[in-house]
């Protein structure tokens, strides 16, 4: 108080007591008011102070925001000649400072400039206060502005990022459309006919989709290549699904499929001297292959004679107008004979006729040959390798005469084929 005080002091006159009687001499008037004319002026300034005051107060409750302090605001009061100090309760601003007592000449300056320097004062205040508020009305402002910025740009954070995955999500959804478009499927029908094996293809799948197969007999497969084997003929309609999270997200027919059977066929034949005639039971609307000592013959019927006995298998192979193919095959057993005639008698010295004992036919011709004769004590009497040197009745065909009677006989033979022959008898020995 004592600080705000003496600066007052500086903006005070020295008292001239001639202010007064100039004041009185200009002023219309004057003389007959006298003191009373001073008490109005000095009320005036008082209450004009007062009303500054309370517009200031109000203006600084109205804002309501915190104001930077500075000096301590005082009241000035002037009563008759002197400037009294007085301390009020609501706070006044006081911004400006003067540093040098400004020069007043007299009493009507000094009460003068005391009023104009306290509307100054005031009106300063005012304008401080104005611009405090507007700068904070400003600074509020912005921040409001700032606050709404961040939360128009956090919005739009949020509509980009929304609109951000909206576009992933058809992205993904046009990614996984186009590659459910990239997807192929094929049928690769290996054999059409009962049993019939048939391979489906997917191609171009991703990984994370499944592919599942109805073979068109109630029968599902998973994979992106299997085989499947038809055992029933007749039109199968095969579908595939495609399947993303245990959902079908594509499904595809595919062209049909027609499964057929073979003919059953079986082998037939006759036998006339290792001859062969063989024909099947149904040889209309199929195409037959005999396959027989690895030789293949194309026809319907086949003769065919067998050189060697043994066991030949014959197979016959036939394909109907599906191209469904057959196959039967039949064991046959050859046993191969020997063509020659062997006597039970023959009687030597007899003028060439009947007087050989061995075998008699045409184109005896064989790879190896062996005739043996015994007695009945199965001492050999003769023996022969080659068909045309027969037993004479000699021993051996150079010494004694044998005996009338029983004689055991045997011929080994192998013919050009490789088929081995082994027969055995009895001849009698007649003598004249």
């Amino acid at each position: 108080m004592k600080n705000i005080k003496k600066i007052l002091q500086n903006y005070e006159a020295p008292y001239d007591h001639k202010d007064w009687l100039r004041l009185k001499k200009d002023l219309p008037g004057a003389s007959k008011s006298g003191g009373a004319t001073k008490i109005i002026l000095v009320s005036s300034v008082i209450v004009a102070t007062i009303a500054s005051i309370i517009l200031f107060i109000n203006s600084f409750d109205s804002d309501k925001k915190e104001i930077t302090k500075i000096e301590t605001p005082v009241v000035v009061k002037e009563i008759e000649n002197n400037i009294a100090i007085q301390e009020i309760d609501e706070p006044t601003i006081v911004e400006q400072t003067i540093s040098e007592k400004p020069k007043i000449h007299n009493n009507n300056n000094s009460y003068t400039n005391n009023e104009n320097t306290v509307k100054t004062k005031q009106s300063d205040s005012r304008n401080i206060i104005a611009e405090n508020n507007n700068t904070k009305t400003h600074n509020t402002s912005e921040q409001t502005q700032t606050k709404q910025t961040k939360t128009e740009n956090i919005n739009s954070e949020k509509q980009q990022l929304a609109q951000n995955k909206d576009i992933i999500d058809e992205t993904e959804t046009t990614d996984m459309a186009s590659n459910i478009d990239e997807v192929e499927f094929s049928v690769e029908i290996i054999e059409n006919c009962v049993p019939a094996k048939v391979k489906f293809y997917a191609t171009n799948c991703p990984k994370n989709y499944e592919i599942l197969w109805n073979t068109g007999d109630n029968v599902k497969i998973s994979g992106n290549k299997i085989e499947y084997t038809y055992l029933t003929e007749g039109k199968y309609k095969p579908e595939v699904f495609v399947i993303s999270d245990k959902f079908i997200i594509k499904s595809e027919k595919l062209n049909d499929i027609e499964i057929n059977k073979s003919t059953n066929i079986e082998i037939n034949f006759e036998n006339s001297k290792n001859s062969y005639y063989f024909i099947s039971d149904k040889i209309d609307d199929l195409d037959l292959v005999w396959t027989i000592e690895n030789q293949n013959f194309r026809s319907k019927e086949l003769s065919y004679n067998f050189d060697k006995e043994g066991v030949y298998m014959i197979k016959l192979t036939g394909t109907n107008k599906f191209g469904c193919k057959s196959e039967v095959s039949k064991n046959i057993i050859i046993a191969k004979e020997q063509i020659f005639f062997v006597p039970n008698a023959f009687t030597p010295n007899s003028n060439d006729i009947n007087s050989h004992f061995g075998p008699i036919g045409e184109n005896l011709s064989f790879a190896s040959y062996l005739l043996i004769i015994l007695d009945s004590n199965g001492t050999k009497v003769f023996e022969s390798d080659k068909p045309e040197i027969m037993w004479n009745g000699k021993i051996n065909n150079i010494g004694n005469d044998a005996k009338s009677g029983i004689y055991l006989w045997e011929i080994r033979t192998v013919d050009n084929f490789g088929n081995y022959q082994n027969k055995k008898g009895r001849v009698n020995l007649i003598r004249n």
